[in-house]
């Protein structure tokens, strides 16, 4: 298959779950034989187009360079332009899978104007929360953003990475159960092994230590 992903953040950029999770499904279906297109934001210090191998073709939009440091609204308005501006990239593709907020609005126009099928892969769900960890307009923005998606894409599919989320999409969102299909993150445990064999137990029993991968921010609730 010819696959287009539509997301917003994607490598050297990894700071996320999100865009790590992106990265290592492409990866993988590459090597089982799959021609990868990514639609991304610029990047500072990066090239526009790049080729990480020979089935994997990066195109990196915006009129703004994304910093590789924390996050930024401001290229996304250029991001979404482009991407539809550039919408015959995805002519030769079988499906599109768009990464939730820009990129779904970016993917979703791109996919009716080439008429490609399309998936909208939504990670989580912050409605009615948006207030308790962002400022006034980002909250409403994202309060706007996912009500506004889970409208667009009534009547196509999505995937999620949990069932607890897809409690929330069909709950708070609206959208039917049927369209949704939990797909888990996946787990590198050969990784997870070799950290545990560098950590020096402790004597006594009675003691244990509990490690926590991922970022320190509030709504992880570490």
């Amino acid at each position: 298959m010819k696959i287009c992903y539509f997301t917003d953040l994607f490598y050297p950029y990894l700071l996320g779950g999100g865009e790590n999770r992106y990265f290592e499904i492409i990866k993988r279906l590459a090597r089982r034989g799959d021609d990868i297109i990514v639609i991304t934001t610029s990047l500072k210090g990066q090239r526009s187009y790049e080729e990480l191998d020979s089935k994997i073709k990066i195109f990196r939009f915006g009129f703004l360079k994304h910093p590789m440091t924390g996050r930024s609204l401001l290229p996304v308005p250029g991001y979404i332009f482009s991407s539809i501006l550039n919408s015959h990239i995805v002519d030769d593709c079988d499906l599109l899978d768009l990464n939730t907020y820009a990129s779904a609005f970016a993917g979703k126009f791109v996919s009716f104007l080439r008429k490609k099928p399309c998936v909208i892969t939504i990670h989580d769900v912050f409605t009615p929360n948006w207030f308790l960890k962002h400022n006034f307009c980002y909250g409403i923005l994202g309060m706007l953003a996912e009500n506004a998606i889970s409208r667009i894409h009534k009547y196509g599919h999505f995937i999620t990475v949990s069932n607890s989320t897809k409690t929330k999409m069909t709950r708070i969102l609206k959208i039917s159960a049927q369209r949704i299909h939990v797909v888990p993150n996946g787990i590198d445990f050969k990784f997870i092994h070799e950290i545990a064999s560098r950590v020096k137990r402790r004597s006594t029993s009675s003691l244990k230590r509990i490690v926590y991968v991922g970022r320190l921010i509030g709504y992880k609730n570490v």
